[in-house]
């Protein structure tokens, strides 16, 4: 199973880091983020893998090369170093269409760390036949206070940013290639919020519920800390979520 990696975006949030360096290349524990996907996906000998680059794309090929030195094999889907002329996330995946083989292929978005099992969740995919198959995890914290109230205002329940028992996606999928004919996966097009609603409208798309699984999501300089936080004590690991 080979692994597209969306690699191509501005990384605004996560400014003023990302002014001088693509987001993907942003240090995480003392070495580039994107490297420590490479490193889980290595562990579950998924070593073939496109990474799809625009913005700083030519900083990203130049810093990875051909991941020899990863112990992965890198390929690149090269969109335009211009944020006017990026393609959205599904027309990303089309761009990396090229490199991909006739099975299953994995997605993966380029600021997310998770301690997924791959191969299981292939065999979900391939069980339910399904389009798209995404892990979720439960416990997903919420950014601010939880209240209760009366009709005449008064707070009967107060819960300081609790941790809701739902079951959230962690933006990682593996994917038919069927899905690469679809007349949404095209340039102007999202993937997470147009092509999945799409494809769970013709009641395709499955979850994989891991229970040892954690999200880390590096999309904003605060989410960045925690994950150097949670790494620095040894403490990034199940249950874990940072979104």
């Amino acid at each position: 199973m080979k692994t597209v990696i969306l690699a191509n975006g501005e990384g605004t949030r996560l400014r003023p880091l990302t002014y001088d360096q693509p987001k993907s290349l942003i240090s995480l524990d003392g070495r580039p983020l994107i490297t420590h996907i490479f490193e889980r996906l290595k562990a579950q000998h998924l070593e073939d893998i496109i990474v799809t680059v625009g913005i700083k794309g030519q900083q990203i090929i130049e810093t990875l090369g051909n991941g020899e030195a990863f112990g992965v094999h890198l390929h690149y889907a090269i969109s335009e170093d211009d944020p006017a002329k990026l393609p959205q996330t599904a027309g990303e995946i089309v761009k990396a269409a090229p490199s991909l083989e006739n099975e299953p292929f994995l997605v993966i978005y380029g600021d997310t760390l998770s301690m997924t099992r791959y191969h299981d969740m292939l065999c979900i995919h391939q069980e339910k036949q399904a389009a798209i198959t995404m892990p979720g995890i439960r416990g997903v914290p919420l950014g601010t206070s939880y209240i209760e109230s009366e009709q005449d205002g008064r707070i009967t329940v107060w819960e300081e940013k609790p941790t809701l028992p739902i079951l959230a996606n962690i933006p990682e999928f593996i994917c038919s290639p069927d899905i690469l004919k679809h007349p949404l996966m095209g340039y102007g097009h999202d993937f997470s919020s147009e092509v999945i609603p799409a494809y769970v409208t013709l009641q395709r798309v499955f979850i994989y519920e891991q229970l040892d699984n954690y999200h880390c999501d590096i999309g904003t300089l605060d989410r960045l800390e925690q994950a150097e936080r949670h790494m620095r004590k040894g403490t990034l690991g199940p249950g874990i979520v940072i979104k």
